[in-house]
């Protein structure tokens, strides 16, 4: 791993943070385990579908992921894409320190990190700098089409919510902090962009405005999954669903299976029916794979015997993961 991206993740603050959580415990990695023994029955053996692909973050786009650098693959600094049917990846972009947050549209793809947001069309082509500052790190990001909604963490400490056209332009502050705890993912809807500072979930007027509380926990949301018109929060290890639109927050994981508890459910994805997450069986050493319906219930596990957990995604058959040894696997839903 590069020296800054490894500076990156110092200076975030403690307890749990959507960048932390990407990053820790990145000695000692292992394989996949073989298929294990739990009260639900032998689960079945993880299929590894690629290996040495640097996606540090990523993005599921129909037939293909999109993503950024990172893990233990080399290279690092480029942005990628790989078929969901495994194989080998495409190098889109290189030369793009410190890769973080990624998203896309119909024909483009964005990303952001050391001291720049760029886009690209999806097959690839040269990219386009819509954000420059140097000593900021851009991390995550959202797009309705025609603007990119992105954070940025400065080396000095603050963070910034910010918005800039898809065409490029002038970029404009929607809302700042001056500590170094970092906004989470962002979410979208036809007038707001969604993110968490603290304890607080937010909801920022896309033009800009006041911002407004939709609710506060008792834990700082460290990953957030948007799907619709709800938001699943993941809160050190256990999981709520919020509305948007405000009300009260519904605990859909309590932080056990088997009545067992498990830690930091790291990676969130969601189909029609369950919400699937990573969280780790062993302290800090050991993550299995998990699902539970989106309405709450109990959490059954799937897969097990992973390590560093970067990303999750589903598609209509297999539930996909990648690790921090560059690997992805995948296993039926």
């Amino acid at each position: 791993m590069k020296s800054a991206r490894i500076f990156l993740i110092l200076i975030v603050a403690s307890g749990c943070s959507a960048a932390s959580s990407l990053e820790d415990e990145r000695e000692g990695e292992q394989k996949a385990s073989p298929s294990v023994q739990t009260t639900a029955g032998v689960l079945a053996t993880p299929e590894l579908i690629a290996s040495q692909v640097p996606a540090f973050v990523w993005k599921l786009d129909g037939a293909d992921f999109f993503f950024t650098g990172g893990g233990d693959a080399s290279p690092t600094d480029i942005v990628g894409r790989m078929p969901v049917g495994g194989g080998t990846y495409t190098a889109l972009a290189s030369g793009q320190p410190v890769g973080w947050g990624i998203a896309t549209d119909s024909e483009k793809i964005f990303w952001g990190g050391l001291g720049y947001v760029r886009t690209m069309p999806k097959a690839g082509g040269i990219p386009t700098t819509l954000w420059a500052e140097d000593n900021q790190y851009g991390t995550w990001l959202a797009t309705d089409g025609t603007t990119v909604f992105f954070t940025t963490r400065e080396n000095s400490g603050g963070n910034r919510l910010r918005r800039v056209p898809i065409a490029g332009g002038t970029s404009q502050v929607l809302y700042e902090t001056t500590s170094t705890t970092d906004l989470t993912e962002l979410g979208l809807d036809t007038n707001n962009v969604y993110t968490a500072y603290r304890r607080d979930f937010l909801r920022i007027p896309k033009g800009g405005g006041t911002p407004t509380v939709v609710a506060s926990f008792n834990e700082e949301p460290c990953r957030i999954h948007y799907d619709g018109a709800v938001a699943f929060l993941n809160l050190g290890n256990t999981i709520a669903r919020l509305p948007l639109a405000g009300g009260t927050p519904l605990t859909v994981f309590d932080g056990t299976v088997d009545g067992k508890t498990v830690y930091g459910c790291l990676s969130l994805a969601a189909d029609a029916n369950n919400l699937y997450f990573s969280a780790y069986t062993e302290p800090f050493t050991v993550e299995g794979i998990f699902k539970v319906a989106k309405t709450g219930g109990a959490a059954v596990q799937i897969a097990a015997g992973q390590k560093t957990i970067y990303n999750m995604g589903v598609d209509a058959k297999y539930v996909y993961w990648s690790t921090g040894s560059a690997e992805v696997f995948r296993i039926p839903k």
